[in-house]
């Protein structure tokens, strides 16, 4: 009960700032190019999911790639500090 009580809040404001956003762009008719409406891009999720899935399958491959590049890259440079002091004490 405790953590409904904790969480209400943080829930109840996120869907206040949405309303407040829908009812905003509505309002004031702004072009969905400048800033789109919540309802627009909720729809927009759910016609291209599969298109978006596979643009985040290509993603994070990327992010894996780059992530064990650096690995490797930090740990040759680690050990070059370690292994020559001068370029250790040069940075």
């Amino acid at each position: 009960m405790s953590r409904l009580r904790e969480t209400l809040p943080a829930a109840a404001l996120g869907i206040l700032v949405l309303a407040a956003w829908e009812a905003l762009i509505r309002h004031l008719d702004c072009s969905a190019f400048v800033i789109p409406a919540p309802s627009a891009i909720i729809r927009v999720l759910v016609l291209k999911q599969p298109l978006l899935f596979s643009a985040a399958v290509v993603t994070a491959g990327e992010v894996l790639l780059g992530f064990l590049f650096s690995a490797v890259v930090g740990i040759a440079v680690a050990l070059v500090i370690v292994r020559f002091a001068a370029f250790g004490r040069a940075l």
